[in-house]
């Protein structure tokens, strides 16, 4: 009978991911010139004086972009010794792979948190949208809740049921609301969800029944703050169930992306909001 493997101990974890960022670092070109690159942007940022807010944005933006690339590599890794000969599925492994990485990077002027348009206020997000756009050289930058808005007029939908993760807290689901409402929208209901607060421990068959039983008759549209919130899933499912628009925080974020690039892609099974994008139809 075989000892059960001892668990490592905390300085044990730490010093196997470090070697994991050193091994990365050391073997692979693409991460080292996401570092260059991303030390680069930090040293620039400093030097015009970039406000804290923005510092932020940066620094999650980076770890992004660093994470999907040391996943990347993890993952054809994993391939490699799996497979000793060229297979069709371990090569589109790779490229899905390699596509997340393209998308992180991307996304570094999609970078979009809910609570933060809630704080600031629809103004306040907009100065700070110009103020990053002005640092890219006119380079378009997308935000969560101004997202979340234009596709609710593309939807042609007024009033709203809001809501947000349950870590939000009553006061800052009631400055969304306040949000909202600057933006000429009627909402009709705005409450975090009554789940629990760890977002590993969300389903989304909760997300499904939370939503389900809580949105009133006379709301035009679902609207689900928070990027960490695990909600995407559901989109479907409810707005078959409502009978209405659900937007999410993430999905409206991926739809002002693409909106911002023309790229022209059809997504499909994450909502009505893709609809509004023209784009080719699946044959």
């Amino acid at each position: 009978m075989s000892t059960p493997r001892r668990a490592p101990s905390l300085i044990e974890s730490f010093n196997y991911a470090f070697e994991g960022i050193i091994h990365v670092l050391r073997t692979q070109r693409n991460m080292r010139i996401h570092f260059a690159v991303a030390l680069a942007v930090l040293i620039a940022g400093l030097a015009v004086d970039v406000s804290r807010l923005e510092l932020i944005a940066l620094l999650l933006a980076i770890a992004f972009v660093l994470i999907a690339e040391m996943i990347n590599t993890a993952i054809e890794g994993a391939i490699d010794v799996a497979t000793t000969s060229f297979d069709p599925m371990a090569k589109l492994a790779k490229d899905i792979a390699a596509g997340a990485v393209l998308i992180a990077t991307v996304n570094a002027i999609a970078i979009g948190f809910t609570s933060t348009a809630y704080v600031l206020g629809a103004e306040g997000e907009q100065a700070l949208v110009e103020r990053l756009m002005a640092r890219t050289r006119g380079i378009t930058v997308v935000s969560t809740c101004a997202s979340i808005v234009e596709g609710l007029r593309e939807l042609g939908a007024a009033r709203i049921a809001m809501f947000d993760p349950p870590w939000f807290g009553a006061e800052l689901t009631g400055l969304g609301r306040d949000y909202y409402m600057e933006q000429g929208l009627e909402v009709v209901h705005a409450t975090p969800c009554d789940l629990p607060s760890a977002q590993s421990a969300i389903r989304p068959a909760d997300v499904y029944e939370w939503i389900g039983a809580h949105t009133p008759d006379t709301a035009d549209a679902v609207v689900v703050g928070g990027n960490g919130f695990r909600a995407v899933g559901v989109i479907e499912a409810l707005e078959q169930a409502l009978d209405r628009p659900m937007l999410t925080a993430n999905q409206a974020l991926l739809w002002g992306a693409l909106r911002a690039a023309e790229g022209g892609v059809a997504v499909h099974g994450y909502g009505r909001l893709f609809d509004t994008i023209p784009g080719p139809q699946p044959t």
